[in-house]
């Protein structure tokens, strides 16, 4: 069962972890963040895949605080742009 929020699509992969798609409009990137639905149980193994490249690193070009996935001063940052997907997938 998908749960549709705003600016994204969350749904249960399996028992231990979560996927959501975000569309990134003007808020998320002037804000360089997107707030999950969950809090990750183990944040450096959650994945962030943009629409228009490979997976991204951990602490490289994201990182996650609680339920937030910043990229401020990281990596992907440049390489967003309003209309973009991400898809980023956690444990929970």
């Amino acid at each position: 069962m998908a749960i549709i929020k705003a600016g994204s699509i969350a749904s249960t992969i399996d028992n231990n972890y979560f996927v959501e798609i975000f569309n990134i409009g003007p808020a998320e990137l002037s804000a360089g963040q997107v707030v999950l639905a969950n809090t990750p149980t183990t944040p450096e193994k959650t994945l962030v895949t943009p629409s228009n490249g490979p997976d991204q690193k951990y602490n490289t070009d994201f990182i996650v605080t609680g339920n937030i996935v910043d990229w401020n001063g990281r990596g992907i940052e440049t390489a967003l742009s309003v209309g973009d997907t991400l898809i980023i997938t956690y444990v929970i």
